[in-house]
């Protein structure tokens, strides 16, 4: 056993967190989930060590005990071990420019419940945006309390740039929404729950990477995100590289051009003036206001024809991303590309030129023979409120000695079923 508080609390983190990293598709874990013995094995701990600090877990109510696999041969079998769903929950929250989101996450990965509200939210009020946003949070997580489900924490995903330097819980600016200088402390007081705060592009990003297999190249990536604006996160070795101020990834505001229109940041020649979303619609042919399904069905019906300005148009945005792209992909020395957002809906029509257009500029692809990977995101529409949950959750992961008492309050151990929703989930509704 542990010699120590401190050397507990890190094994304890450890094994936790073996045991849910096998739960990253909602909860479907029984086909890959460990047993004690496979825990030693990826920890580096005793099988004695293991096999004590699952117990605590398991009295916790954190984790459960599967039914052995078949065909495990003689001897007694092996119980895989899984994160116990219900138990206890993080909500991701944001403010999207056309949506506030909440979605509650447990340890198996599960979304426990959810609500979205569909609006226009550009020069929206902030006060009343971010009211309504509590409101929703503070219902989800009642709701869940009458379920024995414990909210421990929230994760707050903005479109802009976000710090919490100095104690600072705050929204410096989105161009976007039109909000600057926010101080979220007051919203965080009337949530009743401890808040984290990051740009929406990096909280997706770290979705991404939760799912990202085991090759090198795989793990290493460019999330890049559009919807008004352009998003990026950063992700080395499967993990979020945020820089010093938490704002690495602002690719929508490199340069292009520096004699270009005026970017809503206040620069010019911004990327996010010429492959944000207006620009695409534009390039297409269609109205601002178009959306990427409409875009992407234009673009294709003009390749599939005879081209056109539509078509020439499009290249004039792929030619803008793989001009702002490969210079961050240099520097990086990263070869993979994951769209998200409006980008991942156009993936049809834009992976393929991208990536033909970035491996002409990367020096990995042009004298290393490294492959350069254009591809959609795995982790589905609004990641970024996933990304926000699971930055609440990584903490349990890393110390789960805290929460033990917590999992085990009257009511924790009759929980929402695996994948199971709560009755909140609904469909577009207007903010």
């Amino acid at each position: 056993m542990a010699s120590s508080p401190e050397l507990r609390e890190r094994n304890l983190g450890l094994v936790l967190t073996a045991i849910c990293q096998t739960s990253r598709s909602g909860g479907q874990a029984q086909a890959a989930a460990p047993s004690r013995s496979q825990i030693a094995r990826l920890t580096g701990l005793h099988k004695t060590t293991v096999s004590q600090l699952a117990d605590e877990l398991l009295a916790a109510g954190l984790v459960r005990e599967l039914a052995p696999a078949p065909g495990g041969g003689s001897g007694r079998p092996a119980l895989p071990l899984a994160p116990a769903p219900g138990r206890l929950a993080a909500l991701g929250l944001e403010v999207n420019v056309e949506y506030l989101g909440v979605r509650a996450v447990d340890l198996s990965g599960a979304v426990a419940a959810e609500r979205l509200e569909r609006g226009d939210l550009r020069g929206s009020d902030p006060a009343r945006v971010l009211a309504r946003l509590g409101r929703l949070g503070r219902d989800v997580i009642a709701r869940l309390a009458r379920l024995g489900t414990p909210v421990i924490g929230a994760g707050l995903a903005l479109p802009g740039l976000t710090t919490t330097a100095g104690g600072q819980l705050a929204l410096l600016n989105a161009p976007n929404l039109g909000w600057r200088g926010l101080d979220l402390r007051p919203f965080q007081e009337g949530l009743g729950r401890p808040l984290k705060l990051d740009n929406e592009a990096n909280l997706a990003a770290a979705a991404e990477a939760r799912l990202a297999g085991p090759s090198a190249a795989e793990r290493s990536f460019v999330y890049l995100s559009a919807e008004v604006g352009i998003g990026a996160g950063l992700v080395s070795d499967a993990a979020l590289t945020a820089g010093l101020h938490g704002w690495a990834g602002e690719v929508g505001h490199v340069t292009v051009d520096p004699s270009g229109p005026v970017c809503t940041c206040g620069a010019r020649g911004c990327l996010e003036v010429y492959a944000g979303r207006r620009a695409i619609a534009r390039a297409a042919g269609l109205p601002e206001s178009a959306g990427p399904r409409a875009v992407a069905a234009a673009i294709a019906a003009a390749r599939s024809g005879a081209g056109g300005p539509a078509a020439a148009g499009f290249d004039g945005v792929v030619a803008a991303l793989a001009a702002g792209l490969s210079s961050v992909l240099n520097l990086l020395d990263v070869t993979q590309v994951v769209l998200g957002g409006d980008y991942a809906v156009l993936a049809p029509v834009l992976a393929e030129p991208l990536r033909s257009a970035l491996a002409d500029r990367l020096l990995a692809a042009r004298w290393g023979g490294a492959e350069v990977t254009v591809r959609p995101a795995r982790a589905g529409a609004s990641a970024a409120l996933d990304g926000a949950a699971w930055s609440v959750l990584d903490r349990v992961l890393a110390n789960p000695a805290p929460h033990l008492r917590v999992a085990r309050s009257p009511g924790a151990a009759t929980g929402p079923a695996p994948g199971s929703a709560t009755g909140l989930a609904t469909g577009p509704q207007t903010a």
